[in-house]
């Protein structure tokens, strides 16, 4: 009777174990794992240099608009200087060009122009009048041609120096030379810009609230351009990463909403599918599902919702989807 109800409750044991491992098992196949990851800014300088400033460390917290770098701006000064020289020397030729002959040169040429209208006045007169004895065969021809002689290069005269005014008074250059030093002046400015550009992105600051991860170069070390100085992760930025199985592929899709669970962490984590790779590949070394190391997975990121600073880089999480029972 002993052995009978030993049996019977072996039997028992063991059904209950099944069940068990079956709701873990099915458990098991909806949830995945994953980690906190972070997705990170590369803060870098526009030409070579060295490093001036790095009043920030590894792991500091900084604010939106703190410095974080500074590259030496000495040369990238000096050719701003450079640039700026050339834009007034195009700026002063255009200028110049563009200018009449100097006023004094333009007044003595009207006082002879005074003088030159009053002799073609005395002119006029005298041959008006050699005319008129002419006419009473007081003179002889030739004095009256002689009065007119005079009279027509005193006209010439004058007109001479009203056409030499209008050219001291019009722009010295041609117009051709005045659009060349104006374009001048334009490809100057643009090199101004250039060189401001530059001198501008040798330093950077803190796009938005975050955490510096890491600082790649010293003040006193050289930083080749496009070289990043700094890594910054943005309060914001922080990122599910996990591997979805080949089996459950079908259930996640990109801009789907999933669930995310930690030790630690209280209430659910919502966060939306971002990225899903295209292609299978095997497990990474690093899982933490000792069933899952051999399955082919898929990666994928999913971007948290909120602010969640309070999450360490590289927690271990759970994800299951929002439509999974």
């Amino acid at each position: 009777m002993l052995s009978t109800f030993k049996n019977t409750a072996l039997a028992n044991l063991i059904i209950l174990s099944g069940v068990f491992l079956v709701a873990c098992q099915q458990q098991e196949q909806n949830s995945i794992t994953g980690y906190i990851e972070g997705d990170y800014t590369y803060l870098s300088t526009a030409s070579s240099g060295f490093v001036s400033e790095a009043p920030v460390s590894r792991g500091q917290a900084v604010i939106a608009g703190q410095p974080l770098f500074k590259v030496d701006t000495a040369p990238e000064d000096e050719g701003l200087a450079q640039a700026n020289a050339q834009v007034d020397a195009a700026k002063n030729q255009v200028k110049n060009l563009q200018a009449a002959k100097r006023e004094t040169e333009i007044a003595a040429l009207m006082a002879n122009l005074t003088s030159a209208k009053a002799a073609l006045q005395l002119a006029e007169i005298e041959y008006k009048r050699q005319s008129s004895l002419l006419s009473q065969k007081f003179v002889s021809a030739s004095v009256v041609d002689a009065a007119k002689s005079n009279r027509d290069q005193a006209k010439a005269t004058v007109s001479a120096l009203q056409a030499q005014i209008a050219t001291y008074r019009s722009p010295i250059g041609r117009t051709g030379e005045v659009g060349a030093a104006t374009a001048n002046v334009s490809s100057a400015e643009s090199v101004v810009r250039q060189k401001a550009w530059l001198v501008a992105h040798q330093s950077a600051t803190a796009p938005q609230n975050g955490l510096v991860s890491e600082v790649f170069y010293q003040p006193g070390e050289w930083v080749n351009a496009g070289s990043p100085v700094v890594r910054f992760l943005a309060d914001n930025k922080r990122l599910i990463r996990f591997y979805i199985p080949e089996a459950l592929r079908t259930k996640y899709q990109t801009g789907q909403v999933i669930s995310v669970t930690c030790d630690g962490c209280g209430q659910p984590i919502s966060a939306t599918v971002r990225f899903i790779s295209a292609s299978a590949e095997y497990t990474p070394p690093v899982i933490y599902s000792e069933q899952s190391r051999s399955r082919l997975v898929f990666r994928a990121e999913a971007t948290i919702s909120g602010n969640r600073t309070a999450l360490p880089l590289g927690l271990p999480v759970s994800i299951k989807a929002a439509n999974h029972e």
